[in-house]
């Protein structure tokens, strides 16, 4: 009995770019561990919530060998810490806009790994059809082998004819073996994005409806919704949390100390009489005392002046990112345009023309109205301008894919 693997049961399975993308999502290693900064991130904020514990004193205060002079004297303490200037409320922010900046990059993380993984989608469709247009060609150049065969068989041509035409459909064997062969790596191409898993067989297409570009609106949505953007805002955010913690970490730690200290008698074993005169008479003792730190370190402004460094710098890097984010939509829909352009035009008439005047010049040469070279110059446009059509198509749908990420919405299914 034979035994087929999961892996090849998927293999064997139709891929949408739905299904995909999705397994991208399960499976990507660079993902989860994005996803584990941030709950290591988020793990920091219980950590920074974590109060001083308080030390317990215990032991032998006075304990004289010989037992003539000082009697045995037990102490028991409890020194309970006192954070100064908020700082554990300092902390706990720091901590927590820390965790948002984990989240937002995160967040940059899923974005282009999407865009990335559909890029890499779109060139294994793109591929395809690049490898299905070759073949089109080529089946169309054995039918002119054929034409050409019948009119040496009339008389009408000769026999360098044929091997020029056969010649012609021979190189375009190579070109779709090779085709497929870019085909069959662009589909490989996808186990990266898989987790190593094979891709089933590709189901989708990039003619792709085009989109309305309002510039203006586009980059508004973006400076709201790019990750980039929220990240660096985020860190503006941290920083200054971290500048308040900085100031908090000058006030130092207090402490509350509450002290017990008991003496043993200094009576001999007939509990009556004195083993000896103790200079020390037996007594129990309380004392509750408070321990506040003496601030000479804050004439050393280094840390506070870092924090500030810090602040500074994330904000100049939150402008930076605004002004990136800006100019890459404006950039993205320039491209855009003309790529739908570029499309358009295949699509209104230039696949039509190519395919009319090679069925035009094939109907003269079967009548021997036309050259042989005519014909194959005729079916050598047809592919350029399949060709340059599949290359439009995946351009396209790459500039929509830039222009989505630029934005920081996505709309398109392939």
């Amino acid at each position: 009995m034979a035994w087929v693997t999961c892996a090849e049961v998927r293999a064997q399975e139709a891929m949408t770019w739905d299904v995909y993308l999705a397994r991208v999502m399960e499976t990507n290693a660079g993902l989860r561990a994005a996803r584990a900064g941030v709950s290591r991130a988020e793990a920091g904020i219980e950590v920074a919530r974590v109060r001083p514990d308080p030390l317990v004193t215990a032991g032998v205060a006075t304990w004289d060998p010989s037992g003539a002079v000082m009697p045995t004297a037990t102490v028991l303490g409890l020194s309970w810490p006192v954070e100064l200037g908020g700082r554990r409320g300092a902390r706990v922010d720091e901590a927590g806009r820390a965790a948002a900046v984990a989240r937002a990059e995160l967040a940059g993380t899923v974005w282009t790994l999407r865009a990335e993984a559909t890029l890499a989608w779109i060139e294994a469709l793109h591929a395809r059809q690049v490898a299905a247009q070759r073949a089109r060609v080529q089946a169309s150049l054995e039918r002119l082998v054929a034409v050409t065969r019948d009119r040496q068989r009339a008389g009408d041509v000769g026999e360098m004819a044929v091997r020029q035409a056969s010649l012609e459909a021979g190189r375009m064997a190579v070109e779709v073996l090779r085709a497929r062969g870019e085909f069959e790596a662009a589909r490989e191409a996808l186990r990266a994005f898989l987790g190593g898993a094979p891709p089933g067989e590709l189901v989708g297409a990039l003619d792709l409806p085009a989109v309305t570009v309002d510039v203006e609106a586009r980059v508004a949505l973006a400076l709201r919704t790019r990750d980039e953007v929220r990240a660096a805002e985020a860190r503006v955010a941290q920083r200054r949390a971290g500048e308040a913690l900085a100031r908090a970490n000058r006030w130092g730690d207090a402490a509350v100390n509450l002290g017990w200290t008991h003496n043993f008698d200094g009576l001999g074993p007939n509990a009556a009489t004195p083993r000896t005169v103790s200079a020390t008479p037996v007594f129990e003792q309380f004392a509750l005392t408070l321990t506040v730190p003496v601030p000479l370190s804050r004439a050393n402004r280094g840390a506070l002046d870092g924090a500030a460094a810090e602040r500074a710098q994330a904000e100049f890097e939150a402008v930076a990112a605004r002004v990136s984010v800006e100019a890459e939509v404006r950039a993205a829909a320039a491209r855009y345009e003309a790529a739908a352009e570029c499309r358009d035009r295949y699509e209104r008439g230039l696949r039509r023309e190519a395919d009319e005047v090679y069925a035009a010049v094939l109907y003269s040469y079967q009548r021997g109205a036309a050259t042989l070279i005519e014909v194959i110059a005729a079916q050598r446009a047809v592919d350029e301008v399949g060709n340059g059509y599949e290359e439009a198509l995946a351009d396209h749908a790459r500039a929509l894919v830039a222009l989505e990420r630029a934005t920081g919405v996505a709309t398109a299914r392939f």
